[in-house]
């Protein structure tokens, strides 16, 4: 009697892993194990480590970037068990952040034209970064670099949302609101790592620096800087929670607080810009400073005379009388 009783306890055993096993192929949140360590399979404690330093980092209200100082050289380690680690930190994050019925509740509320509290509101900006970090991490560390179309689409009208003010009643907010709610049944994501994540990341290192140097910039070229550099901000964050020094401190308060600025002087122009050379310089000394390594022996080194001090001169000179007067823009 007891043998049938032990064999069927297997049993039973067995068919639960595999109903697990399958449930988990089918669903494109679940993070794949094999190879480097899934954040959510550490034990409680370093797990919630792991999710409470990211939301200092991404949480924080760093200073004015003049009153920050810059490390000299920092690297961002991109090899396959970072990459992997990154990816599953990020995941764990958005599920331990993302609550649908709170979200829903919100949406529903500011659709029928009422107010949300302030910490209602907090809700929202806070669940946008973490959109923007699943972004980044399938853009940047993923196979084929190409964002997650819902959640980008998602991350977009939130934004959108944010900027129209929720707390206050108006018919652009509920308009926002009643399209994220059509979102939220199919808000999934997948993330399948990349092989070629360093490459990638420095493409966007270069991408910034050419449009800096342009000496006007149109709307959107404002935008997409703030946006790569953000997106470059964000996996700087992952690697300074895997792997926390007083580099990676200063590196991301650094870059954060020029996130801020780009996003308070983007709030100010409209259509031509004439981004600031202090502005400019600050943006070129991170990124001269910000490096990638996809192993350990890379050692990474940066020419003297492009690490403490960029050359302005480089920068082309703004034209002055095609420069329009400037015109109010929300903050995003």
């Amino acid at each position: 009697m007891f043998g049938v009783f032990s064999l069927n306890k297997k049993f039973f055993f067995i068919l639960l892993s595999l109903s697990f096993a399958i449930s988990a192929f089918g669903n494109p949140n679940v993070w794949p194990v094999e190879g480097g360590q899934d954040p959510a399979s550490l034990k409680p404690k370093k797990c919630k480590d792991f999710l409470e330093t990211l939301a200092k980092l991404v949480d924080s209200r760093p200073e004015e970037p003049k009153d920050l100082k810059l490390p000299k050289s920092y690297t961002v380690k991109l090899d396959t068990t970072n990459v992997k680690d990154m990816g599953g930190i990020a995941k764990d994050s958005w599920n331990a952040f993302y609550d649908p019925q709170k979200l829903e509740k919100i949406l529903k509320k500011i659709a029928s034209g009422h107010r949300v509290s302030s910490s209602d509101a907090k809700y929202l900006k806070k669940l946008r970064k973490r959109s923007i970090m699943v972004k980044s991490v399938v853009q940047i560390l993923g196979k084929d670099h190409r964002p997650p179309h819902r959640i980008s689409h998602f991350n977009s009208k939130l934004g959108l949302l944010n900027d129209s003010h929720p707390k206050r009643v108006s018919y652009e907010a509920a308009d926002k609101a009643r399209l994220l709610l059509d979102m939220l049944e199919n808000l999934r994501w997948h993330f399948e790592p990349g092989t070629d994540v360093k490459a990638y990341f420095d493409k966007r290192k270069d991408k910034i620096k050419s449009l800096v140097k342009q000496g006007i910039l149109d709307d959107d070229s404002v935008h997409s800087v703030r946006k790569m550099l953000r997106q470059l901000m964000m996996i700087t964050y992952l690697n300074q929670v895997i792997e926390p020094t007083d580099e990676g401190k200063a590196q991301v308060e650094y870059m954060h607080s020029i996130s801020r600025a780009l996003a308070r002087f983007r709030s100010s122009h409209q259509a031509q810009y004439e981004m600031p050379r202090e502005l400019k310089h600050q943006i070129l000394r991170t990124l001269n400073h910000l490096h990638a390594s996809e192993g350990e022996q890379e050692v990474i080194t940066t020419a003297n005379e492009t690490l403490d001090e960029v050359k302005l001169e480089s920068i082309a000179p703004v034209p002055q009388e095609n420069v329009e007067a400037p015109r109010p823009k929300p903050v995003r």
